[in-house]
């Protein structure tokens, strides 16, 4: 199970009048992710009809690979956290079928 691909769902809802400060971070997390060769996906996108709810499509190649973008991560969640409106709802998958991404 350590060895599969762990990919999460996740869908949060960003303060009103924080949403720049939300976009620079974010780019700054997915510059971070480039030097990650185990975080094959890290996608992130507003809704069309609510443009404070962020969605996200991440894609890990296994538990230690998601283990270390949480470790690079981790001086950045308090000011990320600061930024929701709400917590982050996160579902975890296992994977089923993909077209573009090897899983």
């Amino acid at each position: 199970m350590d060895d599969e691909p762990i990919i999460i769902f996740s869908r949060g809802v960003v303060k009103h009048g924080r949403r720049d400060e939300f976009i620079a971070l974010e780019r700054s997390i997915i510059e971070q992710d480039e030097q990650e060769s185990g975080t094959i996906v890290h996608a992130l996108g507003f809704e069309r009809d609510n443009p404070h709810v962020v969605l996200g499509y991440t894609v890990f190649r296994n538990k230690e690979a998601h283990d270390i973008h949480r470790k690079n991560g981790l001086p950045k969640v308090p000011q990320m956290l600061d930024l929701y409106e709400q917590g982050i709802y996160v579902t975890y998958c296992v994977p089923l079928a993909a077209k573009g991404v090897q899983l």
